[in-house]
């Protein structure tokens, strides 16, 4: 072998090493939105307001409502946290559909066709026109032989921050009546 053909083939195998190397980068996959990472902030901001907020907690024709300090935004938020929209199982589950509304954007995660069996379905993100978060709604359903449960949870965010989010829905057991509940924090 010549030095000439030895030089064209250690080219032919960095080329055939780059273009596999580029071709693993397009491929990479990313988070459908760091919901984590917006409530870290939200907690850190939080923790040091000091909000005295209002807490309604209603379950059938019950209904509770306090004022109370809220000390630990990590804990209270923790059932938002646990939502899983970042589970990597679930990263190619959605569609991603976005739109112009007359606010802003909306960005929606719609659960695609054969995967049912995770309970989150839509993920909706709304944005200001200065691509500000507004509100975060996310639907979740389970539906099996012993009960179903419908769930909205939704967060509503002013200039970024969180001021409300609610919680409400039903569940009913398959020989029982429908139990209905909404619990709506006002910060």
């Amino acid at each position: 072998m010549t030095l000439n053909n030895f030089h064209r083939i250690s080219i032919s195998f960095m080329m055939i090493f780059c273009a596999c190397a580029e071709n693993k980068k397009t491929t990479q996959r990313y988070p459908i939105f760091n919901l984590d990472s917006l409530l870290n902030e939200q907690v850190l901001f939080l923790n040091f307001s000091d909000s005295i907020v209002n807490k309604t907690m209603i379950e059938k024709t019950d209904t509770q409502s306090r004022k109370i300090l809220i000390t630990d935004w990590k804990k209270e938020l923790h059932p938002f946290m646990e939502i899983g929209i970042q589970k990597p199982a679930w990263r190619d589950a959605f569609e991603r559909v976005s739109s112009l509304i007359s606010t802003g954007k909306l960005t929606s995660y719609l659960l695609r066709p054969g995967n049912e069996k995770i309970p989150v379905k839509e993920f909706n993100l709304y944005y200001s026109e200065n691509n500000l978060i507004e509100k975060i709604i996310i639907l979740k359903k389970v539906n099996n032989i012993v009960y179903e449960n419908n769930q909205e949870w939704v967060m509503e965010f002013r200039n970024g921050k969180l001021w409300k989010y609610v919680i409400s829905g039903y569940q009913k057991l398959f020989f029982g009546k429908e139990n209905c509940f909404r619990v709506e924090v006002e910060i």
